[in-house]
């Protein structure tokens, strides 16, 4: 389960049981930071807390703010400064030498329903755009707005004009799909707009049930992905051997495109260890919407797998074979099934991230950008 869920989640039985709490929402950040914009953190009641927005530097000063809000002062947005020496002074410490700005609104609350929508749409896969909008007068007040790439929308904006300019910029965050910070000159609005582009969790489908099967399941699961089994032996795909996987599937290698749906949050690992298999399943898989496919073998093996596969639909495309990992993960020196699915894991998330994997003392620039050329 990724942080947003785990957050939503606790959201939603916080509020059954009739309790309270601060959602902590990270909306801004600049220079060097640990955590980018739609980082949240939910504090409860007597003070446990759900996700993380540091390694620990502003939780304690966080969790101050928040008995406040959650005794009835208006939402606000706190800042830190990493630059200031006044947070030094006062304990913060942050260590990344970068500024962030936290907005705290109280739970239950209209935030606990752009959460909910938020969910929804990932559960049906969708892309959606998150909007907050923050209106500073003698007392602030929020707006959310989602959108996602259905058309489904939901917001709690109390006159139509400003709604429609949340949607036209959720409508721009969808579109070049990246969130920003928009002061009022910018969208003609009276207060500040945050909006952010939340992705569904990547589907990760693994072809194989072998020890590294195994492992790989275990990995994605831990990340939060979605992960489907398939293999054509039944008696290796048990709930005991894939624990936590969505859905396993016995079929044939030609029946996979019919039984197995793909779209572009598609990650697909080819681990059956078995060419006539791979001679089946790789062009249906490469061809698929899947962003990234990966196979086991050495680089001679997938040479002669792609002379033999080419068929009636012609060779594949240069877009098609860009998505065609193989030898299959990232340089870790893996020996181990732990340490395969470790490397592929790490390739997936680097392939997804559009970058190149390497070490970051070794990258200039933000941490947060992508790599030169990836």
């Amino acid at each position: 389960m990724q942080e947003i869920e785990r957050v939503a989640g606790a959201i939603t039985d916080l509020a059954s049981a009739g309790g309270s709490g601060v959602l902590a929402t990270l909306v801004d950040a600049t220079g060097s930071t640990l955590r980018r914009p739609g980082a949240r953190l939910l504090i409860r009641e007597h003070g446990e807390a759900v996700g993380f927005l540091s390694a620990g530097c502003v939780e304690a000063d966080l969790a101050e703010h928040a008995a406040a809000v959650m005794a009835g002062a208006p939402p606000e947005i706190v800042v830190y400064d990493g630059d200031a020496s006044e947070d030094v002074a006062f304990g913060f410490g942050l260590g990344c030498r970068g500024t962030v700005r936290v907005l705290l609104e109280r739970i239950p609350g209209t935030a606990s329903r752009a959460l909910e929508e938020v969910a929804r749409a990932r559960r049906k896969r969708h892309t959606v755009a998150v909007v907050t909008h923050v209106r500073a007068a003698a007392q602030a007040t929020v707006v959310h707005l989602t959108l996602d790439d259905s058309g489904s929308s939901w917001t709690d904006a109390p006159d139509p004009a400003l709604a429609e300019g949340l949607r036209a910029a959720a409508e721009t965050a969808l579109q070049t799909g990246q969130g920003g910070t928009y002061p009022r000159s910018e969208t003609g609005t009276d207060g500040e707009t945050f909006t952010e582009v939340i992705e569904p969790p990547v589907a990760l489908l693994i072809a194989g049930s072998g020890a590294d099967a195994v492992a790989l399941c275990r990995q994605g699961v831990t990340m939060g992905w979605e992960v489907t089994v398939l293999d054509r032996r039944p008696a290796r795909l048990t709930d005991e051997r894939f624990p936590g996987a969505r859905a396993i599937i016995s079929c044939q290698p030609a029946d996979v495109p019919a039984r197995v749906h793909t779209d572009t949050e598609t990650a697909v690992v080819i681990l059956t260890h078995n060419l006539l298999e791979d001679r089946e399943l790789l062009p249906a898989l490469l061809r698929s919407q899947a962003f990234y496919v990966g196979l086991i073998g050495s680089r001679a093996r997938t040479s002669r797998l792609l002379e033999e596969v080419v068929d009636d639909d012609g060779p594949f495309t240069s877009e098609q074979m860009a998505r065609l990992y193989t030898p299959v993960g990232l340089d870790l020196g893996a020996e181990s099934a732990e340490e395969l699915a470790l490397a592929i894991a790490a390739e997936i998330l680097a392939a997804r991230s559009r970058r190149s994997g390497g070490f970051l003392r070794e990258g200039r620039g933000s941490l947060h950008e992508p790599s030169p050329g990836a």
